[in-house]
């Protein structure tokens, strides 16, 4: 696994990209940017193992997720 910083002279594309190709319609809250600067890289076999915890969260009753600290979720 590797974070990769997005170079400075490649951040504006990627952000419009994101915004136009990728439907990313507000890149910010506020005046918070909500595009990271960086990349998270995986090697195959890292892909492959998250897309089974992945698989297997998906199989777990919904109730066994309690988000605490934020009121609009219950």
């Amino acid at each position: 696994m590797k974070l990769i910083k997005i170079p400075e002279d490649k951040y504006y594309e990627y952000r419009l990209q994101a915004m136009f190709d990728c439907y990313k319609w507000d890149p910010q809250f506020c005046d918070s940017n909500t595009l990271a600067r960086h990349v998270l890289v995986l090697s195959e076999k890292e892909n492959e193992e998250h897309a089974g915890y992945y698989a297997r969260m998906s199989e777990l009753p919904k109730d066994r997720f309690v988000c605490r600290g934020y009121s609009g979720l219950n």
